[in-house]
C-alpha cells in the first residue's frame, strides 16, 4: 500500500519484506526505512498531523513511528491474530487495529 502525508511532501509505502519506507514525493528519495517488523507489513498510515506513522504487520504487532526520526516509539501486540490494517483516530491519540481473524482493537498512542 502507499499513502501521501497530510501535507503531500512524503509518500509512505508498506512492503512484504517487513519494511515500510518514507519517500520524498518530489525526488522519490527514500528518507527513512522502518525495519523493526519481522513479517510482511500490510498497512502503513500517517497520523492526521503527519508527525507519526502506524504500521501493521503479520509478525503480530502494530507499531507507531516518529516521522522525523524514523524511530519506533510504541509497539502494540496481543491483537488475537495477524494485524492487516491500522489507522489513527481523527485526533491522532488512538490507533485502531484489525486482524485477518476479524478482531478489532483500539489502542492509546500515549
Amino acid at each position: 500500500c502507499a499513502s501521501f502525508s497530510p501535507d503531500g511532501a512524503q509518500v509512505l509505502t508498506a512492503s512484504q519484506d517487513g519494511t515500510a519506507r518514507i519517500w520524498s514525493a518530489d525526488t522519490a528519495e527514500c528518507l527513512h526505512e522502518l525495519h523493526e517488523h519481522t513479517g510482511p507489513v500490510e498497512s502503513a498510515e500517517f497520523s492526521p498531523d503527519g508527525n507519526l506513522i502506524v504500521t501493521a504487520s503479520w509478525d503480530g504487532t502494530a507499531k507507531v513511528w516518529s516521522m522525523e526520526s524514523g524511530e519506533c516509539t510504541r509497539t502494540f501486540s496481543g491483537h488475537g491474530g495477524r494485524p492487516n490494517s491500522a489507522a489513527f483516530s481523527p485526533d491522532g491519540h488512538s490507533v485502531f487495529v484489525t486482524t485477518v481473524t476479524g478482531v478489532a482493537k483500539l489502542w492509546s498512542v500515549e
